[in-house]
């Protein structure tokens, strides 16, 4: 209880126990009755103990416990596992460890940290809840349904494209998939890949471009002014086709409406149709051929405990830090975002 109250009174927090429900009905009902589901995090603490059964309307024979892990599905969920090797006493373990040793073993692969003790406990439970906080989820954008087929400009083409700078317009962060030989993509045209990143510098204020295979194998992160660079570098013909195009679009409530316009600047730019004309942006490009700084450094989730993994990212020296698990990209994390939360609630644990 001590300890939820420091979280919730330091952190400001609105915390909800089981303990708080006294009888076992209620405890079924927190579990299944949508009041976890409502939460925005789940905190799961486990011991020794695999929970209360309910009798009643429960053929699989599933704990409290296990109700309430489930009813979190849809949120994030952070688990803090009591380290194998910690003092416990008997009379806090079950008779029959089966059950709670199945949970703890599928726990393992998704815990946030590991606890021996109530302080050791505080530490990683603010920890993981500050990674949580300054994580940023990119926002997915795909590939238009003709350059899927490789076929002419047509109306879903200004329909998508609306839909792709809709997409700049509210996400911080935006992911692409791209490519490789072995693992194959819908292309990338360098002509709408510029068209983005050009516009999501000047327009938009996106402050990052995500890419990623197929699988979801991080290749780069990288800011939009750096992506046009590389790309002008490589294609300077881009820049000419998107300077013709912003002369039927000098304001901003106006690109929209001139999208229709984008694919004759491009044509008069390269001298041929944009079909005919361009290049598919390849892994290759983007982690070779361009020259692109990679603008996020790695952390590797697994088996490290919240505390150790926001020490890690505050040495890291990038704005965003990617974060992997077995190599595919789970989030970014806003470093100095999470440097002020950090340095407010570590220290603050002296009760």
């Amino acid at each position: 209880m001590r300890l939820w109250r420091s979280i919730s009174e330091k952190n400001q927090y609105q915390v909800i126990m089981m303990e708080e429900y006294i009888a076992r009905d209620k405890l079924v009902e927190f579990a299944c009755q949508g009041d976890v589901a409502k939460c925005d995090v789940y905190i799961g603490i486990f011991a020794w103990r695999h929970g209360y059964v309910p009798v009643d309307n429960n053929p699989h024979g599933k704990s409290v416990t296990e109700m309430e892990y489930a009813a979190a599905e849809k949120i994030t969920r952070l688990l803090f596992l009591l380290d194998d090797t910690a003092n416990w006493s008997d009379e806090m373990r079950d008779e029959d460890l089966t059950k709670i040793m199945a949970m703890r073993t599928e726990f393992k692969k998704y815990c946030a940290g590991y606890f021996s003790d109530a302080k050791g406990l505080a530490l990683e439970v603010i920890s993981a809840l500050d990674m949580h906080k300054s994580t940023v989820l990119s926002e997915r954008i795909d590939v238009v349904k003709e350059i899927q087929q490789a076929a002419q400009v047509g109306t879903s083409y200004i329909q998508n494209l609306t839909e792709k700078l809709n997409t700049l317009k509210s996400a911080p962060l935006v992911e692409f998939e791209i490519g490789t030989d072995d693992k194959p993509a819908p292309p990338w045209w360098n002509t709408r890949l510029y068209l983005l990143a050009t516009l999501a510098e000047e327009v938009y204020h996106t402050r990052g471009f995500a890419f990623v295979e197929p699988d979801r194998r991080f290749l780069l992160f990288t800011e939009p002014k750096e992506l046009r660079y590389r790309l002008k570098q490589r294609w300077p013909a881009l820049e000419e086709a998107y300077q013709g195009f912003r002369k039927h679009a000098a304001t901003t409530d106006m690109i929209v409406p001139s999208l229709w316009d984008y694919p004759m600047a491009v044509q008069t730019a390269l001298g041929k149709p944009e079909k005919d004309g361009v290049d598919v942006v390849s892994a290759h490009h983007l982690t070779y051929e361009l020259g692109i700084s990679r603008n996020a450094e790695i952390v590797d989730l697994p088996d490290k405990n919240a505390s150790f993994l926001v020490r890690e990212v505050a040495g890291r020296h990038t704005p965003y830090v990617a974060m992997l698990r077995e190599d595919r990209l789970a989030g970014f994390v806003d470093r100095e975002a999470l440097l002020k939360k950090a340095g407010k609630t570590l220290i603050d644990l002296a009760w």
